[in-house]
């Protein structure tokens, strides 16, 4: 995360952090291992064995304070909701990109519900990007449900619309960045992949 120092910095004196789709918790780990109190840290995911399996791996189910929370982000009565308004800097890393383009503005609306509503609250995150946005086959995704891929400048739309539909502004940041991958890659159509990553600040 470009932002990660203000990030750190922000957590470290007091300002409420949210990983949202936060899997094993590595990234919320990371700012408590940076010297963030861990009880200024959320993690939140569909499937709450994702907890158990990070503290097995990290070994800190006894000094780590991060208050995890199983919720569906499109479940506007889920426990999320008690949060609402509370959370300074929201992190989204790989989440947007599996839903298509309907459902990604539904999930941008509840982050922004999420957020404090003074100005400087923070989203970030990456995900699957590409020069030409559209609609994409998921991969072993045999239903038949297309994804939404953002070029940068789809993806600052996105936030305007969001903004305009709920009377919030925002500033977006957002570049596409070329991943890395083996040789071998190209044959799964892996070698041209690009990673959106984004900064969005409240005005």
């Amino acid at each position: 995360m470009d932002a990660y120092p203000e990030v750190l910095e922000r957590v470290k004196h007091g300002e409420k952090f949210l990983d949202l789709g936060c899997c094993f918790g590595q990234e919320l780990r990371q700012l408590v291992a940076d010297g963030a109190p861990s009880a200024n840290t959320y993690g939140s995911d569909l499937w709450a064995g994702f907890f158990s399996v990070g503290y097995e791996l990290f070994r800190d189910e006894d000094r780590l304070h991060t208050t995890f929370i199983q919720a569906d982000i499109f479940d506007e009565a889920s426990p999320l909701a008690e949060l609402a308004g509370q959370i300074s800097i929201i992190y989204v890393g790989d989440l947007f990109h599996l839903f298509n383009l309907e459902d990604q503005e539904k999930i941008a609306a509840r982050v922004v519900q999420l957020l404090a509503s003074n100005p400087g609250a923070l989203v970030l995150g990456r995900q699957s990007g590409s020069e030409n946005p559209g609609e994409f086959s998921r991969s072993g995704d045999e239903s038949g449900r297309k994804s939404f891929r953002h070029s940068p400048e789809s993806w600052k739309a996105l936030w305007d619309r969001v903004g305009e539909s709920n009377g919030s502004k925002w500033a977006v940041e957002a570049d596409l960045r070329v991943l890395e991958f083996p040789p071998s890659a190209s044959e799964q159509g892996l070698s041209t992949s690009k990673s959106l990553r984004y900064t969005i600040k409240r005005l």
